[in-house]
């Protein structure tokens, strides 16, 4: 659901009545209807708080006419800022539309994760993104 993002943006110096340009770091949310992964928005919430992005979410819905009454499920990467039992995104959005939702959840990382952390713990880290340091590492490449 949630990214942070480094974002060009344009302030305006109030002394000099000038622009000049800078990078911040923004959260990116883009939402998807599925099963047709039909683009409805993308909101730019003002921090990367739960609470906050859940509200820009829904506000977003409602400033669009999407019915979120209709709305049965929502999916996300796992992080806990998205799945987070009582305060992640999903449960604010939850209590924000007053009903339970199904929730699909993206387990790559959690297949991923342990397995890299394994094979580092047993041959050792890599030496670049094409390159292992071990004996195991290097017998994959044969």
């Amino acid at each position: 659901m949630e990214e942070r993002t480094a974002t060009l943006v344009l302030r305006k110096d109030e002394k000099t009545q000038k622009f000049y340009r800078t990078t911040e770091t923004e959260s990116h949310v883009v939402l998807v209807e599925e099963p047709s992964s039909q683009y409805i928005g993308h909101v730019a919430p003002s921090c990367g708080d739960a609470d906050v992005v859940a509200e820009s979410i829904v506000s977003h819905c409602e400033g669009n006419a999407i019915d979120l009454s209709s709305l049965t499920v929502l999916g996300c990467d796992g992080t806990v800022t998205n799945t987070g039992k009582d305060n992640g995104i999903m449960a604010n959005i939850e209590k924000l539309v007053g009903k339970a939702l199904q929730r699909i959840v993206c387990l790559l990382h959690c297949n991923e994760l342990p397995l890299r952390h394994l094979i580092q713990d047993v041959d050792g880290k890599s030496s670049g993104p094409r390159t292992y340091g071990g004996e195991i590492g290097r017998a994959i490449e044969t």
